[in-house]
């Protein structure tokens, strides 16, 4: 839904170009802005602002002489700042009762971060209004709408990340006579990966102890580290974790492949362009070992992208378009329904290579799963009105057997 700030004698709405507010680096964020008075107001102008920044925050605490002293850590990364006048000199007139359309456009730089929104930390893009009263202790009129942006990620132009990973680990399990080996392999198909996506889980378990194995957990963990000046905070997230029961009865050897992790909407790994955010993302396979003994942990780092590999595209489905309601543009038209970002790419800046991959089946654009508590500069009480959750691209896969080879196979099994 569009945001609209209404008070008694005036409103102020900003629509995008797009119905689902998503941009990727380099392209023409378009919309407009439509402003509506009751009352005439002396006013010195009306601006429209696009800001885009990172900002990161936390609290320490520290003992000095007895006391406890709460220290601040904060910086700020700006990656741009455009104000532009829609109405109005910078001096005192009347703006009459009456509804004004105003349209903008602003091309995005190609080097920024996708978007994020961080319990420490935020790279947050949105668009002001601002309507300047003449009075000196009135209060402006103000609207703010964030939008998303992403920045491409291309694991087609990161072939280390194709590879296949094994993963081995041994243990030893009882005393003297009862003692014997647990063996665990896993295959992982390869490292990268992108939102929507399924990655099987291929474990195979051989189990010389005399212990029956009954357990088995499967986890996606995002690790956050944040930076300002000197300092950093590390912040780790569970995506999911699943638990399942399983039978490996002692002196035996079992595969399973029937576990999977998908991976829901997530902003890309490392935050590139960003230097005071990074991201990285494991899975950590847990086999559950009775009695006092450690449970054996395997875990792999991957990587989302936002452009898949090549030879997935096969395996993905078109999503199925869905309506979307006229909007209004403020001269009396309605335009008809755009479906962009959802049954088709946004349409495309230079940098967003769809001559280069006209196969790629197009994504959705679906909110993050994971949000923490938002971040905000002491003066932002309008952005404190209005939660937003970023999107990012999300693709709909149909088979994994088409997109991954069967693992190599285990001697014996």
């Amino acid at each position: 839904n569009t945001p609209v700030f209404v008070m008694s004698s005036h409103s102020i709405e900003i629509t995008f170009s797009n119905n689902v507010d998503t941009y990727y680096a380099g392209q023409i964020v378009e919309g407009t802005v439509v402003l509506e008075t009751t009352k005439p107001k002396e006013m010195n102008c009306v601006t429209v602002e696009m800001k885009g920044e990172c900002l990161v925050k936390w609290k320490t605490s520290k003992s000095v002489g007895g006391k406890t002293q709460t220290v601040t850590h904060t910086e700020t990364e700006p990656y741009f700042k455009e104000t532009y006048v829609m109405w109005g000199t910078g001096s005192p007139q009347v703006l009459p009762v009456g509804r004004y359309s105003y349209n903008f456009a602003y091309k995005l730089p190609s080097h920024i971060p996708s978007s994020f929104e961080g319990n420490y930390g935020y790279v947050r893009y949105t668009c002001s209004v601002k309507a300047e009263k003449a009075a000196y202790f009135s209060f402006n009129w103000v609207q703010t709408r964030p939008f998303s942006v992403i920045t491409l990620v291309d694991l087609n132009g990161l072939p280390q990340l194709m590879e296949p990973e094994c993963i081995t680990r041994n243990k030893t399990v009882g005393v003297i006579f009862n003692r014997g080996d647990i063996h665990c392999q896993w295959t992982l198909p390869r490292k990268g990966f992108v939102c929507g996506e399924i990655i099987p889980i291929n474990l195979i378990v051989d189990n010389g102890s005399s212990k029956k194995l009954t357990s088995l957990g499967v986890s996606l963990t995002q690790t956050k580290v944040y930076k300002a000046n000197a300092s950093q905070k590390e912040e780790k997230s569970t995506i999911s974790n699943d638990q399942y029961i399983i039978v490996c009865k002692s002196h035996t050897k079992e595969v399973f492949d029937s576990t999977v992790v998908k991976i829901p909407p997530l902003p890309p790994s490392e935050l590139i362009y960003c230097r005071l955010i990074n991201i990285t993302y494991n899975i950590k396979v847990v086999v559950g070992i009775p009695g006092l003994h450690r449970d054996i942990k395997l875990k792999s780092d991957i990587t989302i992208g936002s452009i898949p590999f090549r030879n997935a595209f096969s395996g993905f489905n078109v999503p199925v378009p869905l309506p979307s309601a006229p909007s209004y543009v403020g001269d009396g038209a309605e335009v008809a329904p755009s479906y962009a970002g959802i049954y088709a790419p946004i349409p495309s800046a230079p940098s967003f290579p769809l001559d280069k991959y006209a196969e790629m089946p197009p994504p959705s654009y679906m909110e993050a799963m994971l949000m923490g508590e938002p971040v905000f500069e002491e003066d932002d009480k309008e952005q404190k009105q209005q939660p937003f959750a970023p999107r990012y691209p999300v693709f709909d896969i149909e088979d994994r057997a088409a997109v991954y080879a069967p693992p190599p196979p285990y001697p014996g099994v």
